[in-house]
């Protein structure tokens, strides 16, 4: 073979190749599932192994884990699976080291590049006071557009331009069922209220993306309610008001925010995907950060993202930094990267972060906390519990550090008021025993009850 057709021989075999490569690439897909309970039935903290088996003659066994109410995605080589059954683990009503085998018996067959969903399964308990797992049900419910918005946040792979390309993989209920099943939890989010009247509580919020507003007399009584449109099944674990706009914290760090009739999904910059609590610094001003701290604001309503600063050096789950708000200002600092201590601040109106001097006493601090006056990290725990923690104190006015010993070795938590600053509070042992001081730290008394 001469030079020439050798070099022809090679293209064509790496171009074959490469062909080889992209129809092993599509040759996969995804399914996603996603499970929530009754309450009572299995316990709400909980473990579900979805138990899969591919081919008849010696099925293949994949087994995936889901927590709660995540949403499970498994990317499958293409083919038809039967899931056999569940085990649920953990919830109070599950010893430890034992679980719940429930039968599944449902086929899917998963399409290359594609994505096959099996909905939001409800396992629900007909009979509450039989414990026997044939009293347990299940309901698939249409859970589309949480899978489409998941799916195109945390998959770009599989990227979707409309809802209607997710693959259902069997019948869901139907919409009346769905309907009554939240109707009923809505009804009893708000006869749970009646009865624990709270005048202090606004919204109700839980399973099934309900968000209820509450109207409400002097004493607390509910006198009319009306449920806010969320347009998801996602739970609802948070409902907090800033600026007159909501802001929604929903499983699997999903959130909403806006005006009341006007909720919008939070859109995170494009091609980040491993991102923390967003945080609201302002009127309609919210910053995020990644894993390795790049740090992005948006302002306005609808949020348009811009990158703010980057950091060079990566970061494991570790080490990674962390964020602290403060009276005046943000933090990023670094608990756990003992010869590479980090310091950052910056302000809330002009997000800049600079680098904070650290007395050179400072050796180690887990955590950041600011007030007017002060600024406070630590505390560095003792192994000896004789040996107090140190907590270091700047005061902010004329930027002297100062170290409050606490009195134990093992207080690792610690808070300091945000109204009176020689007012601290220290949690020792497995954080039961609670000291506090009036005087800066200067002395300690024991918290009445704390044991």
């Amino acid at each position: 073979m001469n030079y020439k057709n050798y070099q022809l021989f090679s293209i064509i075999f790496i171009v074959c190749l490469l062909s080889s490569f992209n129809s092993f690439a599509a040759e996969k897909g995804l399914f996603t599932l996603q499970f929530i309970w009754q309450k009572g039935t299995v316990g709400e903290r909980h473990t579900v192994l979805v138990h899969l088996e591919k081919g008849k003659v010696i099925p293949k066994v994949i087994e995936k884990k889901t927590y709660g109410n995540q949403m499970l995605v498994m990317e499958l080589p293409e083919g038809e699976y039967n899931i056999t059954h569940l085990e649920i683990r953990g919830g109070s009503s599950i010893s430890f080291g034992e679980f719940l085998k429930l039968d599944f018996n449902n086929t899917v067959t998963v399409q290359p590049g594609k994505v096959v969903n099996g909905g939001l399964i409800y396992i629900g308990h007909g009979d509450k006071e039989s414990k026997k797992k044939e009293a347990i049900y299940y309901l698939a419910l249409d859970n589309t557009k949480d899978v489409y918005t998941h799916i195109n946040r945390f998959f770009p792979a599989y990227k979707l331009s409309h809802e209607n390309e997710v693959v259902q993989a069997w019948q869901y209920s139907d919409e009346a069922k769905q309907n009554q099943l939240i109707d009923l939890y809505e009804q009893a989010m708000v006869n749970y209220e009646k009865k624990n009247s709270r005048p202090e509580v606004t919204y109700l919020f839980g399973k099934f993306g309900l968000l209820l507003k509450l109207n409400k007399d002097e004493q607390g009584n509910i006198l009319s309610y009306e449920r806010l449109t969320t347009n998801t099944l996602r739970q609802v674990v948070k409902a907090e008001k800033y600026y007159g706009k909501l802001l929604i914290t929903f499983v699997g760090n999903e959130y909403l925010y806006g005006p009341e009739d006007h909720l919008q999904f939070i859109t995170f910059p494009e091609g980040v995907y491993d991102v923390f609590d967003p945080k609201l610094i302002g009127e309609d001003k919210f910053l995020v950060y990644d894993g390795n701290v790049n740090i992005y604001v948006a302002n306005g309503f609808p949020l348009k993202w811009e990158k703010n600063s980057q950091f060079s050096r990566e970061y494991d789950e570790y080490n990674r930094p962390r964020f602290a708000y403060g009276k005046e200002h943000m933090f990023i600092y670094t608990p756990n990267v003992k010869d590479d201590w980090a310091l950052l601040s910056s302000s809330y109106l002009d997000v800049n972060f600079e680098s904070v001097k650290i007395d050179s006493e400072i050796k180690f601090f887990s955590n950041v906390q600011e007030t007017s006056t002060k600024l406070l990290l630590g505390p560095k725990t003792h192994t000896l519990v004789r040996k107090g923690a140190e907590i270091y104190m700047k005061d902010k006015a004329t930027g002297k550090w100062t170290i409050v010993i606490a009195p134990r070795g093992d207080c690792s938590g610690v808070l300091l008021d945000q109204k009176n600053d020689q007012l601290i509070v220290v949690s020792c042992g497995s954080g039961t025993i609670k000291y506090y001081s009036q005087d800066g730290g200067q002395s300690w008394n024991k918290l009445p009850d704390s044991n």
